[in-house]
């Protein structure tokens, strides 16, 4: 079916999760766009079609589109996620849910959205467009995230938290329950955010501590 065919765009590490997470869920993936054809790892470990790159694309990629494929940003760079989802419009996108998870009823995910194996999004959460809820990490009830976070393995968001586009929350870090994460803030591996961290500021450390400002 048209509306269950898949254009990846990258070919990385995070492109060979969210392509088996995808054909686990039913997609069929018709090909991938990286700069180069891919053949140790990602996307080519497939056997799916190059497609070209992003900006310059074979002719095959619109082809597709215009059969009703939809597309996947699979890269973690939030910017560069951000700016190939525009290239295509929030119409495309894909949101791709490996079937191991938990996704309340009454939650809200946004289209491009990631969300790998046993993560758990609870009661009336919200993620944004191009989010990575990335693999056993936790949503919990009255979150909102922002578009093109990365919720990295096993983080986790207390209720009624709130993080800011195109933050990073690390591997194993905690925001404890009604703490804002500004937008471009990176809360660092198994770190514990106790208090608001303010946009473009990194914290590390339990409890988390800003570290040297970034420019």
């Amino acid at each position: 079916m048209p509306e269950r065919s898949l254009i990846l765009l990258g070919a990385g590490g995070h492109a060979s999760v969210v392509a088996e997470s995808a054909v686990a869920a039913g997609w069929n993936i018709l090909g991938y766009c990286a700069a180069e054809p891919s053949r140790e790892a990602g996307c080519g470990a497939l056997a799916v079609p190059w497609l070209g790159d992003v900006d310059h694309p074979k002719p095959d990629l619109e082809r597709h589109l215009a059969n009703g494929a939809r597309v996947h940003a699979a890269v973690g760079d939030a910017k560069l996620r951000e700016r190939w989802s525009a290239r295509f419009g929030v119409e495309k996108l894909a949101t791709i849910v490996h079937p191991g998870t938990w996704i309340s009823p009454s939650a809200a995910i946004a289209p491009g959205v990631y969300v790998g194996a046993f993560a758990v999004i609870n009661a009336t959460a919200i993620i944004g467009i191009g989010t990575i809820v990335n693999t056993g990490a936790i949503i919990e009830h009255g979150v909102r995230v922002g578009s093109y976070v990365h919720c990295a393995p096993r983080s986790t968001l207390a209720g009624l938290a709130e993080v800011g586009d195109r933050s990073l929350i690390g591997a194993g870090a905690v925001v404890l329950p009604f703490v804002k994460v500004g937008a471009d803030a990176i809360v660092g591996a198994g770190a514990v955010a106790n208090r608001d961290v303010e946009p473009r500021a990194t914290v590390v450390g339990i409890p988390a501590k800003p570290v040297e400002a970034r420019v």
